[in-house]
C-alpha cells in the first residue's frame, strides 16, 4: 500500500457520556467486520483508532472535537495496552479529568491530559469548542489537518447532532483546499446489534 494511502487523519467527536455509579461511563462492544474482534469500551472512538492501528495505518493525527463537559476521561481506552507500565502516573491525573468534566473541564487540565496522551498517541488534538459556534469547525480544521496528502476518516458517534454536520460541510470545503485523498465515516450504533449477523 502507497504510503499515502496509508496515511489517516482520524476525526472524532467526545460527547458526555452516561456514569454509572460514579465509577466511569456505560461500556459496550464495538465490532468490526474488518478485523471480526468486538473492542468493549465506552468511546467509540478509542476502539476505532486501535482498529485502524491494528489494520495497518498510519494514523498521522487525531483530532477530537468536545466541550467542556465531554468524557475526555475516557480517552485511556485508547493507550490500554500500555496501562501497565504507566499506571501510577495515569491515576491521578485521569481522575482529575474524570471529576472536573462534571461541571466543565477547564483548558489547562486538557491541554495537560492532551500532553500526557501524546507521550502515547502521537498527533492527538484535543479541541474543545462551543457546539453552537459553527464557524469553529472550519477554522479549526482549515489551521490543524495536515498539508500531506491524506485519507480522513470521520468518527460521528458521539456528540451533539449538529457537530458531525458542520465538520462533514467542512470537509466538503477542505477537499478544495487541503490533500485528502477521500473520507471514510463511521458511527458505532448501539442500536444496531439487532442487524449484525454476529452472535458477539
Amino acid at each position: 500500500m502507497p504510503e499515502e494511502n496509508n496515511r489517516v487523519v482520524l476525526i472524532s467527536l467526545i460527547g458526555k457520556g452516561k456514569r454509572v455509579d460514579n465509577k466511569g461511563y456505560r461500556k459496550i462492544d464495538y465490532y468490526f467486520d474488518e478485523t471480526g474482534e468486538a473492542i468493549h469500551t465506552s468511546f467509540f472512538g478509542s476502539a476505532l483508532y486501535r482498529t485502524l492501528k491494528k489494520l495497518g495505518y498510519n494514523i498521522e493525527q487525531w483530532l477530537i472535537f468536545g466541550t467542556a463537559q465531554s468524557s475526555w476521561s475516557e480517552l485511556i481506552n485508547a493507550i490500554e495496552d500500555k496501562l501497565n507500565d504507566i499506571q501510577d502516573q495515569l491515576i491521578d491525573l485521569n481522575d482529575k479529568v474524570y471529576k472536573q468534566e462534571e461541571t466543565g473541564i477547564s483548558k489547562e487540565l486538557l491541554k495537560e491530559w492532551e500532553d500526557f496522551l501524546q507521550n502515547y498517541i502521537p498527533g492527538l488534538r484535543l479541541l474543545m469548542v462551543n457546539p453552537f459556534e459553527h464557524a469553529v469547525y472550519l477554522n479549526t480544521l482549515l489551521n490543524e489537518l495536515t498539508d500531506k496528502k491524506c485519507r480522513v476518516v470521520l468518527d460521528i458517534t458521539h456528540s451533539y447532532r449538529n457537530m458531525p454536520v458542520m465538520i462533514a460541510f467542512s470537509l466538503m470545503v477542505l477537499r478544495y483546499i487541503k490533500a485528502i485523498s477521500d473520507v471514510t465515516i463511521y458511527y458505532g450504533g448501539y442500536e444496531m446489534k439487532e442487524f449484525i449477523n454476529n452472535p458477539n
